[in-house]
């Protein structure tokens, strides 16, 4: 009996581990993860065409290969294998990505990366260094040219009158020293300061992780970011001073730090640069979305995406995704049509 249509029947060969390539791999891991943080249908009333999980896994293939809407529609109706492995019957349209992306909300997003984090827990877990810093993302993919004559800068003189400062999506993330996976984020609008970004990313650390130390460049010194690491998060002081004024100087904390300052971990603080850097050159340095309350969410998911990407580097989710494969091999399909067009386990 034939497979109906929109269902592409697996062989043996096809459902091994070894068969796969990182991509098909990377969504695979996605999909599962998406599976524990969000359920089947929002409500029972929903239309059931589309399972929830199915397209939060396609906004994250869209972010991780900087698809537009359009764009991530016709991949994937010209693609079989992603709907083979998503369990697709048919490719939903653009404006279906849009209108779920829009009521997703961030506390769901959240749950996402609770559940990236647990799955990485094996690197996380105990004491551990921490790198921080923030970076911003240009709303459109304009050239700095036409930026820099339609916003003003704080370098460039103010020519033909006030032009406010130009706007951007503001993120801030903590990663661990050496597996250089994010632990923490926080999402918000620019321009601003740092100083006012290190306690809601604080409070978003994973209740099981433990800082040892904290490192932290000049824009986050303050006397109280300096004792909310000392005090709240229970780690070691490694914000840059930044600040001269003899007034401050003189103050107890300050010159403690100045008389034991740790510069040899402070200067792998280099690597979250780098973590910044490798993000916006893999994936995008800019937001796709044209919604004030979608570009807040599309950062954050950013996050989830370079998480999943270097957890399977590392190794770390290839582990929890082969076991899970050869447990539930009939997952990648429909459930309406798994069990009549896949091999059972005991025959892998």
């Amino acid at each position: 009996r034939k497979a109906p249509p929109g269902v592409v029947q697996l062989g043996k060969e096809e459902l091994s581990v070894r068969k796969l390539t990182n991509y098909e791999q990377w969504i695979l891991v996605s999909f599962e993860l998406c599976q524990k943080a969000v359920g089947d249908y929002s409500n029972k009333f929903s239309k059931k065409t589309y399972r929830q999980y199915q397209l939060l896994t396609l906004l994250l293939l869209k972010r991780y290969n900087r698809w537009t809407y359009r764009q991530t529609e016709e991949q994937v109706r010209s693609n079989p294998r992603i709907q083979q492995l998503l369990g697709l019957l048919e490719s939903p349209d653009h404006s279906t990505l849009q209108k779920f992306y829009k009521r997703l909300g961030q506390k769901l997003l959240e749950q996402l990366f609770t559940h990236v984090l647990k799955d990485l827990k094996k690197a996380l877990k105990g004491r551990r260094d921490a790198l921080g810093d923030s970076t911003g993302y240009r709303l459109s993919n304009a050239g700095p040219h036409y930026l820099g004559s339609r916003w003003h800068t704080r370098k460039s003189p103010k020519r033909h009158g006030k032009k406010p400062l130009r706007p951007f999506v503001k993120h801030m993330i903590l990663i661990e020293e050496k597996s250089l996976l994010i632990f923490s984020q926080h999402v918000s609008w620019g321009p601003s300061g740092d100083t006012g970004q290190l306690k809601p990313v604080g409070r978003k650390k994973p209740p099981w992780m433990r800082i040892r130390a904290l490192a932290l460049d000049k824009g986050f010194d303050t006397l109280e970011n300096h004792r909310y690491v000392r005090c709240n998060l229970k780690a070691r002081d490694a914000i840059c001073l930044g600040n001269g004024r003899p007034e401050r100087m003189n103050h107890p904390t300050i010159r403690r730090l100045r008389r034991c300052f740790p510069r040899t971990f402070y200067r792998k603080r280099c690597k979250v640069e780098g973590c910044i850097s490798a993000i916006k050159r893999k994936f995008s340095d800019h937001v796709l979305s044209r919604l004030k309350e979608i570009r807040l969410q599309e950062v954050f998911l950013l996050g989830i995406v370079y998480n999943i990407h270097r957890g399977l580097q590392l190794g770390l989710l290839f582990l929890c995704f082969s076991r899970g494969f050869q447990q539930n091999p009939y997952y990648l399909l429909h459930t309406t049509y798994s069990l009549q067009y896949t091999f059972k386990t005991k025959e892998i």
